[in-house]
């Protein structure tokens, strides 16, 4: 679930592989630079999304600047193939 401009996990599922980062149970993860993040951007309503959009902008511009492309192309495989 969103909390302002950050991904909070509510839910996890448990593997006996080895992964590089497993986010447990309320971790905090930012929204431009994780999958979680960026496939929120692409489902959320326009108004909802322009909105958080905004906020990182004026958060850190930089890094907006950097994924905004990227966030175009997902956002355009999204609405062509129905996933992120």
């Amino acid at each position: 679930m969103r909390d302002r401009t950050q991904m909070i996990y509510v839910e996890t599922a448990r593997s006996t592989d080895s992964l590089v980062a497993a986010p447990d149970i309320g971790a905090a993860l930012p929204m431009l630079t994780t999958a979680i993040g960026k496939a929120w951007l692409c489902k959320v309503p326009a108004e909802e999304r322009e909105s958080v959009l905004n906020r990182l902008r004026l958060q850190d511009p930089d890094a907006f600047v950097r994924f905004q492309p990227q966030l175009l192309r997902l956002r355009q495989d999204f609405e062509a193939k129905g996933y992120s």
